[in-house]
């Protein structure tokens, strides 16, 4: 990801998209905001585990730089 791809994006807008990197893992999300957010996906089925062990080293990447942005 780049910078011109989150422009105009506010922190939340970030947080779904870092977020939904997990989130296609099957990342199961301990909030009410995430849980509520992505049970409305249909792609979008939960497991019981976290995700972070399974992402590559792009979505490492993406998501490092997308919690930079959120801050």
């Amino acid at each position: 990801l780049t910078d011109a791809d989150v422009a105009g994006m506010s922190k939340e807008e970030i947080a779904f998209l870092r977020n939904e990197i997990f989130a296609r893992h099957g990342h199961s999300f301990k909030t009410e905001k995430m849980i509520k957010y992505f049970g409305t996906k249909d792609w979008y089925h939960p497991l019981d585990f976290d995700a972070a062990t399974l992402l590559n080293k792009f979505e490492k990447k993406n998501v490092e730089f997308l919690k930079k942005k959120e801050a």
